[in-house]
């Protein structure tokens, strides 16, 4: 018997993070507060990514920034795809059961 979890496993624990993102972010919290945070901080950095710096460390710690707002959106739209796609494999398996 292994011990590794199956793919309905998986695709619930898909779901299940999901949930939670999606929880998170109709926060007013996230909403009002955090989301807004890290958009003005991308364009900040962002504008100072693109305006002349005198420092290479300046530049190097704006674009570190850029990517890591970036990256973190980027990891919230995949955990709310991979719950979409967790989504439509229990929409289809009770199609194909019922």
């Amino acid at each position: 018997m292994s011990d590794e979890p199956t793919k309905e496993d998986e695709m619930i624990m898909d779901a299940q993070m999901a949930a939670k993102v999606q929880t998170t972010l109709a926060t007013p919290g996230w909403i009002e507060v955090i989301r807004p945070s890290l958009d003005n901080r991308r364009a900040y950095y962002l504008d100072s990514l693109l305006s002349r710096q005198e420092r290479m460390e300046d530049v190097i710690f704006a674009q570190q920034s850029v990517l890591a707002i970036d990256d973190m959106l980027s990891m919230i739209e995949h955990t709310l795809a991979e719950g979409k796609n967790a989504e439509e494999y229990f929409r289809n398996k009770g199609t194909e059961n019922g």
